[in-house]
């Protein structure tokens, strides 16, 4: 359950939307953090060296893009891809949105705001997920 966000000149507070929400992960990563939490002697599940605040967005961000050069994607290959720390966020709202679950349903589980401003901004759609259009409709081929 997500609760609260955190802010590097606020602290903790409440979400963006006022709202918690459940987020979907699998039991595996539950496990995982349910131990790694459980060794933790800090305040937050992701801390470096204070009790009182998170490990800081930058960081993360510095070992998501090691990660990165690990797997042989480049600086030059990330940018031209747009890979962010966002990245997988809207992998995940596209699909969301291609296997047709209601926006409301997304928006629950991303934390967007009530209005689908932010959804249809997080929809990534490929040449793949448009081509299922086609699939479902090649009787009509004439039509388009």
């Amino acid at each position: 359950m997500v609760s609260h966000s955190w802010d590097r000149k606020y602290g903790l507070k409440e979400t963006k939307t006022g709202k918690s929400r459940i987020v979907p992960i699998s039991q595996e990563l539950y496990s995982i953090l349910l131990e790694y939490s459980s060794r933790s002697i800090h305040n937050y599940i992701f801390s470096k060296t204070t009790q009182d605040k998170p490990i800081a967005n930058y960081s993360i961000r510095k070992e998501f893009y090691k990660a990165l050069e690990n797997i042989k994607i480049s600086k030059n290959e990330r940018e031209e891809r747009s890979i962010d720390f966002h990245s997988w966020r809207r992998y995940y709202n596209t699909r969301l949105v291609v296997k047709g679950y209601p926006t409301a349903i997304i928006q629950a589980i991303l934390g967007h705001s009530k209005d689908s401003n932010m959804t249809e901004h997080y929809t990534k759609l490929t040449i793949k997920d448009l081509s299922i259009v086609i699939e479902k409709n090649k009787n009509y081929r004439n039509v388009l």
